[in-house]
């Protein structure tokens, strides 16, 4: 889920994201940036997976490669917040 303190916006191609707490912002390319809109709801890992699976000819082992590498990033950007599952 998106942080408190974290805009994020679409702009020429790719997402960007504000963290008002550090004062900086960053680029969101490539695959990860059509995972925004769900990031902005909430969404599962699992669910991270399958949407990029569905948008790219990859496996889901690299689906979830990628979103692991990535997002321990946006949380240390203070951009996304992991939510406890309900």
């Amino acid at each position: 889920m998106i942080a408190d303190d974290a805009l994020l916006t679409d702009m020429e191609g790719e997402s960007v994201g504000l963290s008002v707490l550090l004062g900086r912002y960053f680029g969101i390319r490539g695959a990860m940036r059509h995972l925004v809109p769900q990031l902005r709801e909430g969404i599962t890992h699992a669910a991270m997976v399958a949407r990029l699976c569905d948008l790219y000819d990859v496996s889901p082992q690299e689906a979830a490669a990628d979103i692991d590498r990535v997002l321990p990033e946006l949380i240390a950007a203070g951009l996304v917040k992991r939510v406890a599952p309900a």
